[in-house]
């Protein structure tokens, strides 16, 4: 009768061993060894000069931090400036907390306090917005979200614009409500 037990109990094992290595491995699809995470570039106080096929500058670009995500190798932006150049007696400047772009994309996403300077005009307008797309071929910057535009003593309040940084033309698209005072 012991004979028994112990051939019972070595079968039992053999089958726990057999399973145990048939499934042990796998770990829910999860391989055995996970290497570091790869990191992308980073910059800090970061200067990026965009020039035009002649190598005059288009746009200058300053930023706190620039960091790459290598998982789909966007960009991230902290405390951004944006000097836009590229026309002669029609400078911009942007400035954001933060920006992002998508790979291989001319579109830049700034969040966070926006602001849009003219620099070469009297008086200047100055636009205000909580996010801002600038599409940096075309020169055309768009938001859908609330927008404020002061120009001298006056105020126009709005939902979404497109501006057309080089004609220097700026369209409000909703709610539009101004303030003028002399």
């Amino acid at each position: 009768m012991n004979w028994r037990w112990v051939a019972f109990t070595a079968l039992i094992g053999a089958l726990m061993v057999s399973y145990g290595v048939l499934t042990g491995n796998r770990r829910d699809g999860v391989p055995a060894s996970v290497g570091p995470q790869q990191l992308g570039y980073y910059m800090n106080d970061a200067v990026i000069t965009e020039t035009s096929t002649e190598g005059d500058p288009r746009l200058k670009l300053t930023a706190r931090t620039i960091r790459q995500d290598p998982e789909d190798n966007s960009v991230a932006l902290f405390d951004v400036q944006l000097d836009y150049v590229s026309i002669p007696d029609k400078h911009w400047l942007l400035t954001a907390e933060r920006g992002s772009v998508p790979a291989d994309s001319h579109t830049v996403t700034f969040m966070g306090d926006v602001t849009l300077r003219q620099l070469d005009v009297q008086p200047a307008a100055t636009i205000r917005t909580p996010s801002v797309s600038v599409n940096t071929d075309t020169n055309i910057a768009r938001s859908r979200d609330p927008v404020s535009i002061e120009l001298g003593n006056h105020n126009v309040l709005a939902r979404g614009f497109t501006a057309d940084l080089k004609a220097e033309r700026v369209r409000l698209e909703s709610q539009v409500h101004g303030r003028f005072q002399r």
